[in-house]
Parts: structure tokens; C-alpha cells; sequence
């Protein structure tokens, strides 16, 4: 592996760990929450190369996040570029939240 490829890869590890520490400082008084949080990230690792469940973690995702703008445009890194969640800042937060794919 060259440095490039190993530079990106130890950014992407912090970038994960940033955003690890932000879902739980913003859920510390709501374990289920971060627990679920978990659960997420852990499969959107194992749909990485099958993207047919992509849609329910994409789901599960703007629910548990629901009045986390922040936290919704920052979980777009992990997500594939066909599912990137897209936050409207003029509308209520809860028609204000949509995906590059249509359901």
C-alpha cells in the first residue's frame, strides 16, 4: 500500500472516531440511543459491498438522528453516494430529510 492510500485510510479512522465521540456526547443520557447508533455502524460495515440493505440502515439512521441535523450530514461519510441523506434547513425537520435514492 503506498503513503496516499495509508494517509486516507488512518483520516478516515479518525474522522470515525470524531464522530464516534460526537453520537455519544450528544447521546449521554440516552444509552439505547448510542447502543442503536452501534448497531448502525455495524451494519453499514457488513452492506460496504452489498448495498441491498443500505436502505433500512439509511432508515434507522434519520430516525435515531431526527433533530441532529449535524449529526445526519456528518454520517453521509460512511454512506455509499447513492444514499447520502440530504437535510433542508427551510422546512420542518421531519419533511426536511431525504436520500439521493428514491423509496
Amino acid at each position: 500500500m503506498d503513503a496516499s492510500n495509508e494517509r486516507r485510510r488512518q483520516e478516515n479512522r479518525n474522522n470515525a472516531a470524531t464522530f464516534l465521540a460526537e453520537v455519544k456526547d450528544t447521546f449521554h443520557d440516552q444509552r439505547d440511543k448510542y447502543v442503536m447508533f452501534l448497531s448502525i455502524m455495524k451494519e453499514l460495515r457488513n452492506v460496504r459491498n452489498d448495498h441491498s440493505n443500505v436502505e433500512s440502515v439509511v432508515a434507522r439512521a434519520k430516525e435515531l438522528f431526527s433533530g441532529h441535523n449535524n449529526l445526519i450530514i456528518e454520517f453521509n461519510a460512511f454512506l455509499p453516494a447513492d444514499y447520502k441523506i440530504t437535510v433542508d434547513d427551510d422546512e420542518e425537520e421531519d419533511s426536511c430529510i431525504s436520500t439521493a435514492r428514491d423509496y
